[in-house]
């Protein structure tokens, strides 16, 4: 059901149309190349978290840490001095609805380019 807030991807997500065989392999390979890119900008440990599947500890540029969980929108946390997240934050980028087949992992990617190049812009555009 869709949560009502204007230009919500995952809202824009729940399209069910019927995929070919042919789209459900080239979404599966957009998938695992979007996973290899979201390793390679994550140190050794993220690295390993993400493979165990738990979420990302990002340190932005002005400081802050931030777990970042799988997922489109809602899913980055500040964490305060104990690890504990304590806000939440919905910043995805922008989004063509109807695209359900743009990777989880490049959205995260873009999360953690903006956290870490400027946090400051991050804070202020997310809501």
């Amino acid at each position: 059901m869709p949560c009502g807030r204007p230009h919500c991807v995952q809202c824009a997500w729940t399209d069910q149309t019927p995929r070919t065989e042919a789209q459900q392999k080239e979404a599966g390979e957009y998938r695992e190349k979007a996973f290899h890119v979201l390793a390679a900008i994550l140190d050794e440990d993220n690295r390993a978290r993400l493979e165990s599947g738990k979420h990302l500890v990002i340190t932005g540029s002005h400081g802050g840490r931030y777990a970042v969980q799988t997922g489109y929108s809602g899913n980055v946390y500040r964490l305060d001095v104990k690890g504990q997240p304590f806000t939440s934050y919905c910043a995805h980028p922008p989004m063509i609805a109807g695209t359900r087949d743009v990777p989880v992992q490049v959205a995260m990617v873009a999360q953690i380019l903006a956290i870490q190049t400027d946090e400051i812009e991050f804070l202020r555009v997310a809501c």
